[in-house]
């Protein structure tokens, strides 16, 4: 029954976006790898002492926790009116469908060409607010796996950590080390992450006020509002001539 359960959600999961099927690695995934690679290789090198682990474990163990349980709780208020002055330039298109021919995915003749182009870049300043929490939210559940992760080492690392620091093998080295190698790059992506509120409603902010004044600008060029200008005058100026002229008939 649970084989039956799992071949008939497998299709809706995939379907949902929740299991994906392997793709060419991009750039960012690169830079990832190596990033966590260099991180492990610089942290096992880097000499221990036995208190490290009494502070460690459980600080990230608290880091893990924390994050598991503030950032799903801002990711659920975001909604497509969170994103409603995001829009897209034109071109958006033709970038999106040279991405994902990179992610392996084969597109229809249809959706190419430069008829292709102007209709979606017509459609997509309604479809990109709409698809913007998913992507926020697929990129929060990867880093929530991550976070889990961390919590576990966290845990074990506070069950065992002391005894595997107080093992020395070579030049002072403990196999204590290997548990911080596996954790610390991803406990600073982690710190890194919970910078994203700040900057994404930074950038939501930035979006309202740039609607907020071409609004104001667009209802000044309608009502006609010029700048004031100083009332003309009617008389003529003054000529020194004419001046000039009475006090030789006085004369």
């Amino acid at each position: 029954m649970s084989r039956a359960l799992a071949r008939i959600g497998t299709p809706v999961l995939k379907q949902a976006g929740l299991i994906e099927e392997r793709s060419k690695a991009g750039a960012l995934e690169w830079a990832y790898r190596g990033y966590v690679i260099i991180g492990f290789g610089g942290v096992i090198l880097i000499p221990t002492y036995r208190e490290e682990t009494l502070i460690y474990f459980p600080a990230i163990l608290a880091l893990s926790g924390a994050w598991l349980l503030t950032m799903p709780l801002y990711a659920a208020n975001l909604t497509r009116t969170t994103f409603s002055r995001l829009r897209p330039p034109k071109g958006s298109w033709r970038i999106l469908t040279e991405a994902l021919e990179l992610e392996n995915l084969v597109l229809p003749p249809e959706a190419k060409g430069e008829e292709a182009e102007a209709a979606m870049d017509t459609l997509l300043p309604d479809a990109v607010p709409a698809v913007a929490p998913m992507a926020i939210w697929k990129m929060l559940r990867l880093l929530a796996l991550r976070a889990a992760f961390i919590g576990v080492v966290g845990i074990v690392g506070i069950l065992a950590g002391p005894a595997l620091a107080s093992v020395r093998i070579w030049h002072g080295w403990s196999p204590v080390s290997i548990l911080f190698g596996v954790s610390a790059p991803l406990a600073g992506l982690l710190l890194i992450s919970l910078l994203l509120p700040f900057v994404l409603q930074s950038f939501l902010s930035g979006l309202e006020f740039d609607a907020a004044m071409n609004d104001v600008s667009e209802a000044v060029a309608k009502s006609g509002i010029a700048e004031p200008r100083q009332p003309r005058s009617n008389k003529a100026p003054r000529s020194h001539t004419n001046g000039t002229e009475k006090s030789r008939e006085r004369l």
